[in-house]
This record gives structure tokens, sequence and C-alpha cells, in this order.
């Protein structure tokens, strides 16, 4: 439906993915292709499909690519949760990524479970009101999670089979290997290794992904979402139907024009969120909570709300052991500097 060089995929270009802020989105792609194309919307839906053959040890012995139609069942994650224990079929996919992932862990694979919250706006007349819900530890977000980048190993897999040119994602080393013996559990443990995680790229060369421990990977799960994925699918696709691939070059003035703005994006739903989360604590005045000591200098301490998901500094009286669980009292809220001050009660 979105070919190359049609006007939806040059206006999908020019936006490079859809914006997900917490008082509205702003899609990529006409609201009538998610309608049309997204999985689930009807009662069977166009795929691209990949089919993969996992060896006992994990590794991906063999990968085909095809255009398919499905027969989707939606469903929330907590509903999934519940179907887990009784379907066979979802019992088995859960051993299936459950073994990809210990074999990317057992490459250096860095998880790094962080407090996420979903953040939700809606007018009430004049005022907004807020809702900001954690998100909870769930077996059926990891289980899609894991087959989403089982997906973008498949995909990269063939492409490098198959010799297409296309946007393969990567990323170096940590800029400090983790020392023998160092604390891995904890948010504080998590928050300093964040830290020393160098920021991926896409390239038109295929290279490790150090974060994921694959050798080759690419983004190819959400082509209605960001623009490079579409590439993708229109590379994939043209190469199982025998259509005609785009070249390296086509592909270098692609990732030329997304990378311009993808960062952008990212720190716009980024300042969203703590805006919004912000405006939050300015309508809670004595708002109190716990927060978790992630990083201390002197009498400087970073900590995280975890109901919040948000990140701050606070001044400490004392020098305290990371991870401390610390209750915070909300003094006052500086929007225009996104900054909050919070004071840690004795």
């Amino acid at each position: 439906v979105v070919t190359p060089a049609s006007a939806a995929d040059l206006e999908a270009r020019e936006r490079g993915a859809t914006i997900y802020l917490a008082d509205g989105n702003a899609t990529m792609l006409p609201e009538s292709y998610t309608r049309l194309l997204a999985l689930g919307m009807s009662q069977r839906s166009p795929a691209l499909s990949f089919a993969v053959d996992i060896s006992p040890t994990g590794e991906l012995a063999g990968v085909e690519v095809a255009t398919t139609w499905v027969k989707v069942q939606r469903m929330t994650y907590a509903e999934a949760e519940e179907h887990l224990p009784g379907s066979p079929s979802l019992t088995r996919l859960r051993q299936l990524t459950d073994l990809s992932r210990d074999r990317r862990r057992s490459r250096g694979a860095v998880f790094i479970d962080f407090p996420e919250a979903k953040i939700r706006v809606r007018m009430d007349g004049d005022e907004p009101v807020i809702d900001i819900a954690p998100l909870g530890d769930r077996r059926s977000r990891d289980m899609v999670a894991e087959a989403m980048i089982l997906a973008g190993e498949a995909a990269a897999r063939f492409a490098l089979e198959h010799q297409l040119p296309f946007p393969f994602a990567t990323q170096p080393p940590p800029r400090q290997e983790r020392e023998e013996g160092a604390e891995t559990e904890g948010l504080a443990a998590m928050y300093a290794w964040r830290r020393q995680q160098v920021p991926g790229k896409v390239q038109g060369a295929s290279g490790p992904h150090s974060g994921l421990g694959l050798e080759a990977y690419a983004r190819a799960t959400s082509p209605l979402r960001r623009y490079l994925d579409l590439v993708v699918h229109q590379q994939l696709r043209a190469a199982v139907t025998g259509g005609e691939v785009l070249d390296e070059a086509a592909i270098l003035e692609r990732l030329g024009a997304v990378t311009a703005v993808a960062g952008n994006l990212r720190q716009l739903e980024r300042l969203s969120n703590r805006h919004w989360t912000l405006v939050y604590l300015m309508q809670r005045p004595g708002w109190r909570g716990r927060g978790i000591l992630l990083e201390q200098r002197r009498s400087l301490g970073v900590v995280v709300i975890p109901e919040l998901a948000l990140e701050l500094e606070v001044h400490l009286s004392k020098e305290l052991p990371l991870d401390s669980d610390l209750p915070l009292l909300l003094g006052s809220v500086d929007l225009p500097r996104l900054s909050a001050h919070f004071r840690v009660e004795e």
C-alpha cells in the first residue's frame, strides 16, 4: 500500500515516526492506513510473517519471510497473563522466547529494568486531568518484547543472506565494561550500567548490537509507526514477491532523512512526559511518596520515584547506602525549567 517514493511514503519519511504524547498522538501515516493495515483491526489482516527455526541453544537455525493474511485476537497484557497458564501454544511460545533471551544474555545483552509509567491526559473544561499508571512486570510483556527482537534479528539475517541493502540497527559496546564482581541487582546498579551505554545508530552496513547481544539486527515490527521499519518491510516484501528492491544509495538517503529528526522526536516525547508529570505534582501540593537513591555526590543525590517513573536530584544531609528508600515531600515545581524540589523527610 505504501510503496517507495509514493505520496504516503514521502509524507511518512518527512515525519519519521508517530509521536506519542500524553495529551495526544501525531501519526506517521493517516489513520485510514492504520484502520486498514493494523493487526487485529479487521477479521483478517495483511502481514509480513517471519518463520524462524530455533535450535536447542536458542540460535536462529533458519529464517523465512512471507507475505500473509493473519487472523489476530487482540488482548491486553493483563488478559494475556490470564491466558498463559491454560494455553499450550502461549506456553510453548514463552519457552521459545525464554530460550532466545537466555542466549542473548549469555552474549552480553544488557537488561535494564527501570520504572516506567503510562501517562494520559484529558481535558475537563480548561483543567487537565492526568492519570499516571506504573507499568508493572508482566511475563506477557517480556514475551512480546522478545518475539519482536527475534523478528528484527530474522529480518537482518534474511537481508544478509539475500544481500539486500538494509537499514541495520547497531550499538557499540559500553564505554566501560562491568567490573568482575560488581553489583548487578537493584536500581542503583542498573542506573550506573545505563550510564555506560553508548547510543546506537542505524546504518547501511550490518554490525553487532551490543545492548541486544546480537551480531545483526534491524527494527522491523512497527512499519505503521516508524519510517525505517516501513523501509525494512518495503525491502523484504520486494525480495519475497520478486519486486524491485531499493539500492544502497536509496537506503542511505532515507537513513539521512530520518536520522535528522529521530532524536528530536524522542526528546519531544521525554519532555512531554516530564511536563505532564510535573503538572500532576503541581495539582497535588504537599504530595508525598517514596524515592530510591540511585547515586550520591556529596550532598546531592539522584533518586527515582517509581510510581511516577520520575528521576530528579535531591539534597541529602548525610551519606546513605545506594538503593535506600527515601520518604519524599514535594516542596515546589518549576514548570518552565521542568524541575521539582523535594525534601527528604527524616
